[in-house]
């Protein structure tokens, strides 16, 4: 068991297989609008960010064809 305050750091590095355009709908279709949109990255690929209720940071990083903005780029 961890004890103390949560730090509000990223706390997580994912990768979205489904499409970050589906994992942002399902966010924030849930009542969640602590999302960032998708947005495409210095580094080619896509990214949002979740903060988590503790004021953590998910990161979610989207490589895949699934993904609307990889379509039309590509």
């Amino acid at each position: 068991m961890f004890h103390g305050e949560p730090t509000q750091d990223k706390v997580g590095y994912m990768h979205a297989s489904g499409g970050l355009d589906k994992l942002y709908e399902f966010v924030k279709g849930n009542g969640w609008d602590k999302i960032t949109e998708p947005a495409v990255t210095s580094y080619g690929g896509r990214a949002c960010f979740i903060t988590t209720i503790d004021g953590s940071i998910l990161h979610f990083d989207g490589f895949d064809e699934s993904d609307e903005a990889s379509k039309k780029s590509g």
